[in-house]
């Protein structure tokens, strides 16, 4: 760094597909492609023409531009001791799951680590089958509508919390992006088993969390090669669920084809 300094500059702000709105200087420079309609008359129809890529400043971008995402590195020479059942459920985790830790009584310093994930009584197999590919010792216990599967360990706990704590704080896990696009791909299924579904031909997912669907953004990118449609909703500020006024947040959804 040579030097440093701020300056106060009119601001504007670009919306696309694929992408958030961002805020930028004016100046701000994009890779960006132009998009036009050429006729062919061979096949009587319009066919669609890019232009060389080139820096665009932000100010001089229209609708008939097409800017660039970043797609991730992928690492082909890290060799991981982290199987595909184990990511699969680090995804099955971020969309469902919780920490807890609490101390044991009448011991000095000494606490309890668990971690925990529910599901539907209708997804029992399915969340049994996942904690049973993890190869650890778990329970479970059944409530009015939902199972909650629980592993005690201090070394899970604090690999999960890697993720984020509370629900928009949640984000990809950062070891995530030096595995390979087979386990990248699994954390992807066991994410969207949870908080994701099926519409149509499209997989959908809500999140709270902007740094969670950018990261879901970014892997979807680099396993399937696809865009994501992002929008965001801002619902009313509380809601009657079965009798309680409960809080909430703007929220994302994710729209994308593999």
């Amino acid at each position: 760094v040579l030097s440093t300094g701020t300056k106060l500059a009119p601001t504007r702000i670009l919306s696309g597909m694929g992408h958030l709105p961002i805020e930028c200087t004016d100046n701000h420079p994009f890779y960006a492609r132009k998009l036009t309609n050429v006729w062919d008359n061979e096949t009587r129809m319009y066919k669609r023409v890019l232009s060389p890529a080139e820096w665009i400043e932000a100010k001089d971008l229209t609708p008939d531009y097409l800017i660039g995402n970043i797609r991730p590195y992928n690492n082909d020479e890290y060799v991981s001791i982290k199987n595909q059942q184990y990511w699969y459920f680090m995804g099955r985790f971020l969309g469902d799951g919780w920490t807890y830790k609490v101390r044991r009584k009448n011991r000095k310093n000494s606490f309890q680590y668990s971690v925990f994930v529910c599901c539907a009584h209708s997804e029992f197999d399915e969340l049994k089958e996942c904690f049973d590919g993890l190869g650890m010792k778990y329970n479970y216990v059944k409530e009015r509508t939902s199972y909650k599967f629980y592993i005690c360990s201090q070394e899970l706990m604090e690999f999960c919390e890697l993720m984020g704590k509370g629900a928009s704080e949640k984000k990809v896990h950062p070891e995530l992006w030096d595995e390979s696009i087979v386990n990248k791909e699994a954390f992807l299924d066991g994410y969207l088993s949870s908080d994701g579904h099926v519409d149509g031909n499209s997989f959908k997912f809500t999140t709270t969390s902007r740094q969670l669907v950018l990261g879901i953004q970014q892997l979807v990118m680099e396993v399937y090669g696809r865009h994501i449609t992002i929008t965001k909703n801002t619902p009313p500020v509380t809601k009657n669920i079965e009798g309680r006024i409960v809080n909430q947040k703007p929220y994302y959804v994710g729209t994308f084809r593999k």
